[in-house]
């Protein structure tokens, strides 16, 4: 049988002593989590014709398309799998091309030489996708199979290419660096970097592309490739012994002799000869022999690629438990399967219930739940009003639109701005805006000009004009009052328009609000959330709106079509201190007048009096006198009622009729009161979000069976993860008082090692308290003590950290030195397991605790 049935022995060398270890990987790649983290593997960039394929099968065994003119134009990535059966797999993932016709490739029995004929098949499937670029950012994806089929991931990639050709387009030179960067960038890839012996190391563009995207080279291996093109002279050399400065690789270097054209038919053990012969000649015989030839670059790759893993290990744990976390949270928020009318009932009820309470909390505004939080904007950004923080917590956003609202109102709600050039407070701008910065965004939300300033001996005059036309049968000089409430009702036409708009803002933002408190609490279900907005929230708002709208005519018809009703004492108080700043301001222009007239710096107290007598009796002679108290009587009114009606659009038409209606738009007992079609109609499951639970659902498990294996790799590792034990020694119990204190180390159960189950051993004054202590003569009695790897004072460096105390057998009774002893640095199984709990000392100072991953 021509299938994949006897390990390679180049992957052989590979995995030599790690197997164990790329196991763990490849179950987790198995598993599918190499589609949702990054996971370690080997990718092989260089330039085109630089040798690539050539270096990929001689470290794998497995022929790759290496034909003169043919060059790589999609990222091949070749999984090699343990399994019962032996079986190849070709796919594109994510890919527009149909799988089906990539069906005839997959195939149970095999031989390994055909896969250069199923690349190059792939390759003309892929030709319609690939078109006139020549490059494609699909990955043919082939995964072998096979009982002694080492786990191990390669990744050959299309070769970089400086200028565009008749095959090669411009825009495939930037296909090709996507595709490049895309995995040289995953910190998880060790990056072979192929460099010709053949062509100038200057004209190479790999190497520029390796030192951006690893610039300290801790995880690129730099492989010479036709090394036989190599003279002694050259900077080949130099960067064959690692000492280019520029091209300095942590993991440095390695020459390596390809194949010729003429040799394709040599087999391995040939190529391998021929290459040994080249490396004994005087060019390559000073090279160290492990940094040339592929036996020991098989070896130099195991070696990078165990401590590889060894060193990502942790983060690989961070990631999946980042991405396992995630998908919890995304089925969270689809909720459980429904079908049936119950389960719908209940979801809807879940959607309901988790709504009022947000918006309950907005309204009143207690930000605490996390739906508040989830966005941090500056409030005093342009457009605030449509940054989702200040959206959200909604409470806080109305109260500074109503502050906005009674500014706009007290400064620009007037028709006119009155000017009394006797009056210093007067202003023609109608008076300054009190908006602190924060709020000036919100400002723009109320496009009002600034009221028609008038000069007040202009009014003066109008109302003059109307009062003889409107005379009745009142005394002479008396006041005209239905003036005053005409002039009132003139002053106030702009209060609607800003009103309105007032309320067009608030219900604005509260719309939204309720859009995204839906989002939220639907989750990914956004067939749900456009059902509920289009059938219960829009049809909300709309009669809302209207409600509003009417409210507001409502507050307004009395000043403009009632009879002033102010209250009595508030405006006689008000109207007095008017007048009585009129008088003073009076008063002020007559001394000013007496010192004119009197023609001296100094004139007498009863010139002054007489003057100002005089000019005061001028002032209230004929209807002026009246016309001023008209207008006094029309801006008192005016003050007192802008108060009343800014109080009453906020309270009894935003709040009552809208901000405090929110929760009600979906709660649990409407829910209740619906029929099962009404609610189907509302939250029946997309298919769609089906299968995305589904997915979730299996790539969940797959994320969480993938965080066990690494959690049992990393405690089946114990000398990279922890300090481990050594050979057990003597010490004398006057050593060991002097040892300071032991960080936690732990200790695994000798046939329990994989189990994720740990005990650890603590010394602490409390431990060598509960131990009873020997005498001196009984510690000085040999008893056996384990250390920690790594520990020992093996060096004359006194500088050296002090090593922690020593671990000891549960027992130091010579009764128990007969007994079975356990391996050093595990329990004994025939100890009692059950008796390894909180505070059971096993020596001296020492306490074992369970502890779980």
């Amino acid at each position: 049988m021509a299938g994949v049935s006897t390990l390679p022995p180049g992957l052989e060398e590979l995995q030599h002593g790690q197997r164990d270890l790329i196991d763990a990987i490849d179950n987790l790649r198995a598993l599918g989590v190499g589609g949702i983290v990054d996971l370690p593997q080997i990718i092989v960039v260089g330039d085109q014709s630089s040798g690539k394929s050539s270096v990929l099968e001689a470290i794998s065994q497995v022929k790759f398309p290496s034909k003169q003119g043919i060059c790589t134009r999609f990222a091949t990535q070749l999984s090699l799998r343990r399994s019962p059966f032996t079986s190849v797999q070709v796919s594109i993932p994510n890919s527009t091309i149909d799988q089906k016709e990539l069906r005839h490739l997959n195939d149970s029995d095999f031989d390994r030489d055909r896969i250069p004929d199923i690349i190059e098949q792939a390759k003309t499937i892929m030709a319609d996708k690939i078109g006139k670029d020549g490059i494609s950012e699909d990955i043919l994806q082939i995964d072998v199979s096979g009982p002694d089929m080492c786990p191990l991931t390669l990744v050959d990639l299309p070769g970089f290419y400086r200028a565009a050709t008749k095959d090669q387009s411009e825009e495939g030179i930037q296909i090709v660096n996507r595709l490049a960067d895309y995995y040289m960038s995953q910190k998880s890839s060790i990056i072979l970097t192929i460099v010709s012996g053949k062509y100038d190391i200057a004209l190479q563009t790999v190497l520029e592309r390796v030192t951006r995207l690893d610039p300290k080279g801790q995880r690129t291996m730099g492989i010479i490739t036709k090394a036989d093109f190599v003279r002694g002279d050259s900077e080949f050399m130099t960067l064959a012994r690692n000492e280019q400065p520029k091209y300095r690789f942590g993991l440095g270097w390695h020459a390596l002799r390809n194949r010729t054209e003429d040799e394709s038919h040599l087999s391995n053990d040939e190529r391998d000869a021929v290459e040994d012969t080249l490396f004994q000649s005087p060019v390559w015989r000073d090279l160290p022999d492990d940094h040339k030839g592929i036996k020991t670059l098989r070896q130099r790759l195991s070696k990078a690629l165990f401590e590889h893993i060894n060193k990502n290990m942790n983060g690989l744990i961070d990631q999946i438990r980042s991405q396992v976390k995630k998908r919890e949270t995304e089925l969270e928020r689809l909720g459980p399967a429904r079908v049936q009318p119950r389960e719908l009932c209940q979801y809807l009820s879940t959607i309901a219930e988790r709504y009022k309470t947000l918006a309950t909390n907005a309204i009143r505004g207690d930000y605490s739940a996390d739906f508040f939080n989830q966005t941090e904007l500056d409030a005093a950004s342009p457009q605030a009003i449509d940054q989702s923080e200040r959206i959200r917590k909604l409470r806080a956003l109305v109260r500074d639109l109503n502050r906005v609202f009674h500014q706009v109102l007290k400064v620009k709600g007037s028709s006119r701005t009155i000017i009394d050039p006797d009056d210093p407070f007067s202003k023609s701008d109608g008076g300054r805006m009190e908006i602190p910065a924060v709020l000036q965004p919100l400002l723009e939300l109320y496009p009002f000009s600034e009221p028609t300033a008038v000069p007040l001996k202009v009014l003066l005059a109008q109302i003059e004009k109307q009062a003889t036309f409107e005379r009745g049968t009142e005394f002479p000089g008396s006041v005209n009052d239905a003036l005053a409430v005409k002039e009132f009702k003139t002053q106030s036409e702009r209060w609607e328009d800003i009103a309105m708009v007032h309320v067009d803002n608030v219900m604005q933002v509260t719309q939204e609000f309720v859009q995204k408190v839906l989002f939220h609490v639907t989750g990914a279900d956004s067939r749900s959330c456009g059902a509920i907005m289009a059938d219960i929230v829009e049809p909300f708002f709309d009669a809302t709106e209207e409600s509003l709208k009417l409210k507001i005519r409502e507050l307004l018809d009395n000043y403009q079509h009632g009879f002033p009703q102010p209250l009595e004492e508030e405006f006689n108080v008000r109207l007095e201190q008017r007048s009585r700043e009129r008088h003073v301001r009076q008063y002020q222009i007559a001394c000013k007048k007496v010192a004119k007239v009197a023609n001296s710096e100094q004139p007498t107290s009863e010139a002054y009096v007489d003057a100002t007598l005089k000019t005061v009796t001028e002032g209230r002679r004929g209807n002026g006198f009246n016309n001023r108290e008209i207008v006094e009587k029309m801006m008192t009114y005016y003050d007192m009622s802008l108060r009343v009606f800014s109080d009453n659009v906020i309270i009894l038409a935003v709040e009552n009729c809208l901000i405090r209606q929110l929760p009600s738009i979906l709660e649990p007992a409407m829910v209740v009161a619906m029929s099962d079609q009404e609610i189907s109609e509302l939250v029946a499951e997309d298919p769609d979000i089906t299968k995305r639970r589904e997915r979730l659902a299996k790539e969940l498990v797959s994320l969480q069976e993938g965080l066990k294996t690494c959690l049992r790799r990393r405690v089946a590792e114990p000398r990279d993860r922890f300090a481990r034990f050594s050979t057990p020694r003597t010490q004398p119990a006057s050593e060991r008082a002097s040892k300071p204190q032991l960080n936690p180390v732990v200790v695994l159960h000798g046939p329990e090692m994989f189990n994720t189950s740990q005990t650890q051993i603590y010394s602490s004054p409390l431990a060598r308290s509960i131990h009873s202590s020997s005498e001196d003569s009984k510690a000085e009695d040999e008893d056996p003590v384990y250390w920690e790897d790594g520990c020992e004072d093996d060096s004359s460096d006194a500088s050296n950290t002090t090593p922690p105390g020593p671990v000891t057998p549960p027992s130091s009774t010579k009764k128990n030195k007969a007994a079975k002893a356990p391996q050093a640095g595990f329990l004994g199984e025939d100890q009692d397991r059950s008796s390894h709990g909180k505070g059971r000392p096993v020596g001296p100072g020492f306490l074992v605790r369970e502890e779980t991953l």
